[in-house]
């Protein structure tokens, strides 16, 4: 019984990777190894493009929205549960060897709040880039908002908000405090 689920398992992984190629063809491109485990939902307009590396490997319930956008994951990536990727007009770049808890959030865009007499929602979005170097691990429940580089080797406690550059070879606590990595 148990190898029964297993191979139902594989094949909703494969209709979901071979749906997303049918529907946005070569704005879809995928590495070896690849896996989206159940609940995956990937929404892309046609001025958007996201790429995955070899050994990608997403739990349950990976959201990915791109509106003019671009979103590119490297090789030996892996997301938790429950974690969203969110594009509208800016990018969203991760290099290799990253690891993601459960429900971590990334946004390249803020909403604008210019003039208070108009709703928040008519007054459009400013978008920006976020960039992850290799090798970092982002703790749970971690959210990463527009024009934010975080550098290679770094770990990022749960619970973070990260709005600022974080260098090389460090450790940002979930009070904000930037630490640089011994060793």
């Amino acid at each position: 019984m148990l190898i029964i689920l297993r191979v139902i398992n594989r094949l909703k992984e494969f209709s979901f990777l071979l749906f997303a190629k049918v529907r946005y063809g070569n704005r879809f491109l995928i590495g070896r190894n690849v896996r989206f485990h159940k609940g995956a939902s990937l929404v892309m307009d046609d001025k958007s493009r996201f790429s995955v590396g070899n050994s990608f490997f997403a739990r349950d319930y990976f959201y990915i929205r791109i509106e003019n956008g671009n979103v590119e994951i490297g090789d030996n990536v892996f997301f938790n549960n429950f974690c969203s990727v969110n594009s509208v007009g800016g990018g969203i770049l991760i290099g290799d060897n990253c690891i993601f808890g459960e429900n971590v959030r990334l946004y390249d865009h803020n909403h604008n709040y210019m003039d208070e007499n108009s709703p928040i929602r008519k007054q459009g979005f400013s978008s920006g880039k976020i960039f992850i170097g290799e090798n970092v691990w982002i703790g749970s429940n971690v959210t990463i908002l527009k024009d934010v580089s975080i550098g290679s080797n770094c770990v990022i406690g749960a619970g973070s908000v990260v709005f600022r550059n974080i260098p090389d070879n460090s450790i940002l606590l979930s009070n904000g405090t930037i630490k640089a990595k011994k060793g």
